[in-house]
């Protein structure tokens, strides 16, 4: 318990001395980074790391999400209740594929993006990035301990070049790619 105690404070510490230095004040000490909370087995490896070189053959293979044209292994969209198509990718092994740290305290996640922290609560359809509130379509979500994002949260908020679903494949990466 006291472990958890200690997760929180460290990301409240986190998280105001983030809105401190938005508002101009602080210095340029580095903000200290909160140590990530446990999750259930969500199924694939963390961290996640892609190759250097890309196998040209692999693309478009047996995976499910793709990263800068590396399929992830064991890492699935996610099909919403009332839709036909999947929506959602889970945000920790992406965001972890494209370099960022994912720290998470009950429902609340931060994270390191391309354009700068990220904040959102879980179930929320608004991000604030770098003090700025970015709204989606959809939602965030749990589902069995993987907290999934709207695949438009890369593109949108996260701040890669393209994101998108082609058939039940996401495609993932941080420029434009002649995946498309």
């Amino acid at each position: 318990m006291m472990k958890k105690t200690k997760i929180v404070l460290l990301f409240v510490v986190a998280i105001a001395m983030l809105a401190f230095s938005a508002c101009g004040g602080g210095t340029t000490t580095p903000t200290p980074t909160p140590t990530p909370e446990p999750t259930p087995d969500p199924g694939y490896e963390l961290p996640i790391t892609l190759p250097e070189e890309i196998d040209p053959d692999e693309e478009f293979g047996d995976y499910d999400i793709f990263v800068n044209g590396v399929g992830l292994p064991g890492v699935h969209p996610l099909t919403l209740e009332d839709e036909i198509f999947p929506s959602h990718v889970p945000l920790v092994p992406v965001a972890e594929a494209l370099g960022a740290f994912v720290a998470t305290a009950r429902d609340e996640v931060l994270l390191e993006g391309i354009i700068g922290p990220i904040f959102f609560t879980v179930g929320s359809e608004d991000f604030l990035v770098d003090g700025q509130t970015v709204t989606l379509f959809h939602p965030s979500i749990e589902e069995d301990g993987v907290i999934y994002v709207p695949i438009l949260f890369f593109r949108d908020v996260f701040g890669v070049g393209t994101a998108f679903f082609e058939g039940n494949q996401a495609i993932i990466a941080d420029e434009e790619s002649d995946m498309q």
